[in-house]
């Protein structure tokens, strides 16, 4: 073969890669857009019958964290990703909802906050060790 003919079926290749990554990060995107619409709508639902039918309008408002938690653990299960679960947001709503619960143990349940950096360490070597980055 001669350099012209390497050189364009490297451009080739290189393209075909590109716009593969492209479809598929749209794809992905699309697909996470869809999971978290429809984990939005289950939980307004969740919202509304928990209020509606059981009375329970000061509690029913987990249903929002729950879904958020939700949608958070399967974007990281879709993209193989420790790392991607919001943990914080996890911390968060344990920490209101027991204090909701048990309003005399707010003081010691700021302690989930130092999990925090704890997960996203375990998460962060777990990433590394199963994904070449």
């Amino acid at each position: 073969m001669a350099d012209e003919e390497v050189k364009v079926e490297i451009l080739d290749e290189d393209e075909k890669n590109v716009r593969f990554n492209k479809v598929h990060v749209k794809k992905t995107v699309i697909r996470s857009a869809k999971i978290e619409f429809l984990v939005f709508w289950l939980s307004l639902i969740a919202f509304i019958l928990m209020g509606t039918l059981g009375g329970w309008w000061s509690w029913c408002w987990i249903a929002f964290f729950l879904g958020a938690v939700l949608t958070s653990l399967i974007d990281a299960v879709i993209n193989k990703r420790v790392a991607r679960f919001n943990y914080p947001f996890l911390a968060l709503s344990v920490y209101i909802f027991l204090g909701m619960v048990t309003p005399q143990i707010w003081h010691p349940t700021w302690l989930v906050f130092l999990g925090i950096p704890v997960f996203y360490t375990i998460a962060g070597m777990i990433d590394r060790a199963t994904h070449k980055f």
